[in-house]
């Protein structure tokens, strides 16, 4: 996307300065496990193999400064459990009331965060504004797959800041703590971000930018269903 100039809030600027760019090519996902890891071949798992990976690049540089993937439940190999749903002990169950039961939902977790540290430092971003975005995209590219739910592990800060902003994350499971700093969340995404809110309108430019790319032939596939 052009860069504008402008007084611009801190969603707007970074719609303009970012994309959100969904790693379909081997190329692609290369840049997200150098993220992780200079040697490629140390962060890779089995689940990289059919994750949907994004990528939050910035515009000027052409630099991506931070990556995650979503990884669906029904394409983990033998009906598996997500990894985090094996970090809470057992299979993530929404909400009594939820509108699709757990038994047919469609689950997905956002995982394998990782951020350009010194990019970050260079381009004096916020950290906490940066994983918004990457929460923002989860939950754009999911919508666009047709998942029912998104897990995501978040520190309880995090939690408290984007539920204010319009991303209304549950709690996934109980706080074995007190004082717990982090737990497992989860995105009912059948509930849309409220049109009053700031994320509004920037997820719909992530959402444009997802569209053309996010796994068509599934897409395709779910529709004639």
């Amino acid at each position: 996307m052009e860069m504008i100039s402008g007084d611009l809030g801190p969603y707007e600027r970074l719609a303009q300065q970012y994309d959100w760019v969904y790693a379909n090519t081997h190329e692609l996902k290369s840049v997200a496990y150098r993220l992780r890891s200079p040697q490629l071949t140390q962060n890779i798992d089995a689940h990289d193999a059919y994750a949907h990976h994004i990528l939050l690049r910035h515009v000027r540089s052409g630099k991506t400064l931070a990556a995650s993937r979503i990884i669906a439940r029904q394409d983990v190999p033998s009906g598996n459990r997500l990894p985090l749903e094996y970090a809470m002990s057992s299979t993530f169950s929404p909400l009594p009331g939820s509108p699709v039961p757990a038994a047919v939902a469609s689950v997905s977790e956002m995982s394998k965060i990782h951020l350009d540290t010194e990019l970050m430092r260079s381009l004096q971003e916020d950290e906490d504004l940066i994983a918004l975005a990457l929460n923002l995209g989860a939950y754009a590219l999911a919508r666009l797959l047709f998942h029912d739910y998104l897990l995501v592990s978040l520190p309880i800060r995090q939690f408290k800041q984007f539920r204010a902003q319009g991303l209304k994350y549950e709690y996934a499971g109980e706080l074995q703590y007190f004082d717990e700093q982090e737990a497992t969340f989860y995105l009912d995404l059948s509930r849309d971000i409220p049109i009053q809110s700031p994320l509004h309108a920037w997820q719909q430019v992530i959402s444009e930018q997802f569209a053309p790319y996010a796994n068509m032939p599934i897409l395709q596939e779910r529709e004639a269903q």
